[in-house]
């Protein structure tokens, strides 16, 4: 009877093969992540006792408690979710939940702070350069404005200029108080 209870049982067709396999293979990873999950669980209650000890206040410490309510904040939102959604029949919700569930035990608070980490990929490289193209874009245009602004000052500065020296007394000649006021702006601007 032990001998019988022992063997595997054999599935003959494929399909009971395959559905045995991924049952298996699901199982497994549940199993494997729940162990990884208590480990780490057991790591970081010792590394809090410690800190305790020690008077230290850790920041890695907060960073994996509020990384752990958000996935259970995350879980809880979703799984209500899935109740409200009425495009599901109920063996589809049952289902999304209960692999919601398993992947959620399966999953170690350290994964989910690494996979919320921005790692350096070809896109954040490219995204660096095109902040870098943006900055330089706006300080030109921001010099391209300041010489504008020189340009313009300048240009009513000889026009108000050209002005005091056109003005003429009746008989043609160039009044001297507004030459003279022309010199003494020329030399205070120098």
């Amino acid at each position: 009877m032990s001998e019988r209870a022992k063997r595997r049982k054999v599935y003959g067709f494929k399909a009971e093969r395959q559905a045995f396999f991924s049952k298996n293979v699901r199982q497994t990873f549940l199993e494997e992540g729940r162990k990884k999950k208590d480990e780490e669980r057991a790591r970081m209650e010792a590394y809090r006792k410690l800190c305790k000890e020690e008077g230290i206040v850790s920041k890695r410490l907060e960073d994996y408690d509020r990384t752990r309510e958000a996935a259970k904040e995350n879980l809880s939102s979703t799984l209500e979710q899935i109740d409200y959604d009425q495009s599901l029949t109920n063996n589809e919700k049952k289902k999304r939940k209960y692999n919601l569930k398993r992947k959620f035990a399966a999953t170690t608070v350290n994964d989910l702070i690494d996979k919320r980490q921005k790692h350096y990929s070809a896109v954040s490289g490219m995204e660096e350069v095109q902040r870098r193209h943006q900055q330089e874009r706006e300080e030109k245009q921001k010099t391209r404005q300041e010489r504008e602004r020189e340009k313009q000052s300048r240009v009513q500065a000889r026009k108000s200029r050209n002005a005091l020296f056109a003005k003429r007394t009746k008989k043609g000649q160039p009044v001297m108080s507004s030459r003279m006021e022309s010199l003494l702006q020329k030399i205070s601007r120098q």
